[in-house]
């Protein structure tokens, strides 16, 4: 905000309550849910969600279409705040088309939106460049439109192909933590908070997230 420019009421109230959130978060990291799903397209009344990746409790967990759910519920269920990247347009609103029933944590942080706030824009891969995260060695060059193609070929009979799948989706996941570490460092110092640092990214990260499921 550039000097002496003046925060609306509403901005501010929204502000607050947004720090409000991000100090409880701090102070119970064992209670974030990250989330992220992978689709066969953009509209969730006409495309699937092919897999759910999630990382909550110092755990890293996956499932895939056709595969029980109920660990991811029972997370939920045990979750007070929902981290993901865009997931207020794009991964609840697939969750909840194509998982009747599910309830979601009460309080909800959408990077995407958090990040504007500090200046970082751009999608999700782009920020972890500007801040300089690298966790997807091992999925160097998949994209969104890669992992349709992914998955396709995993219904061809390559479970290398969901290997890999999984992997992009899990590399989503444990980014998220450290650009959210990222983005609370940047409102400390930009605008004069104090919130408690906490390296959300060994959450989002937990040892043995690259360790896959056997599909």
């Amino acid at each position: 905000m550039k000097a002496g420019a003046r925060r609306s009421p509403g901005r501010r109230t929204h502000f607050q309550k947004l720090c409000t959130q991000l100090a409880e978060c701090s102070r119970h990291p064992d209670r974030v849910l990250f989330l992220d799903v992978e689709t066969t397209g953009l509209d969730p009344s006409r495309h699937d969600v092919t897999v759910i990746g999630w990382a909550f409790g110092g755990r890293a967990r996956t499932t895939v279409k056709g595969v029980a759910t109920d660990l991811f519920r029972e997370d939920l269920e045990h979750a007070s705040f929902l981290v993901t990247f865009n997931g207020g347009r794009f991964d609840t609103r697939f969750i909840a088309r194509h998982l009747p029933g599910i309830a979601f944590p009460r309080v909800h942080i959408d990077l995407l939106h958090l990040c504007r706030s500090v200046g970082l824009s751009g999608g999700q891969k782009a920020i972890e460049k500007t801040l300089r995260i690298d966790l997807r060695e091992d999925v160097t060059g998949v994209t969104g439109v890669t992992a349709v193609e992914l998955w396709n070929q995993y219904l061809q009979g390559d479970h290398d192909a969901l290997r890999r799948l999984i992997m992009y989706n899990r590399s989503d996941v444990a980014a998220m933590g450290a650009i959210l570490d990222e983005v609370i460092r940047k409102m400390n110092t930009r605008l004069g908070s104090s919130m408690m640092e906490v390296r959300f990214r060994d959450w989002s990260a937990p040892p043995g997230w690259r360790t896959l499921p056997d599909p």
